[in-house]
């Protein structure tokens, strides 16, 4: 695999009133996933690149702690 794709939103780039630095996008290849969820608004992704074991930690959230996350997956058809 070669380096993931890695976007970062900072203060410059957006208007919205979150924490910034904050994941954009992150693209990667030929990678496993582990994905869990580690509370009603948190939840965290492994990446790792099987050939190099090189390993990226995501951490996904609400900014409001009242507020409860999501997650769901769905296959689409090819």
């Amino acid at each position: 695999m070669s380096d993931p794709i890695i976007r970062i939103n900072t203060d410059a780039d957006c208007t919205c009133p979150n924490q910034h630095p904050e994941l954009d996008e992150f693209i990667a290849n030929g990678v496993n996933i582990h994905f869990e969820m580690m509370g009603l608004a948190q939840f965290w992704m492994s990446v790792t690149d099987p050939h190099t074991r090189r390993e990226w930690h995501l951490n996904f959230g609400a900014v409001n702690n009242r507020s409860r996350g999501y997650s769901m997956v769905e296959e689409v058809a090819p």
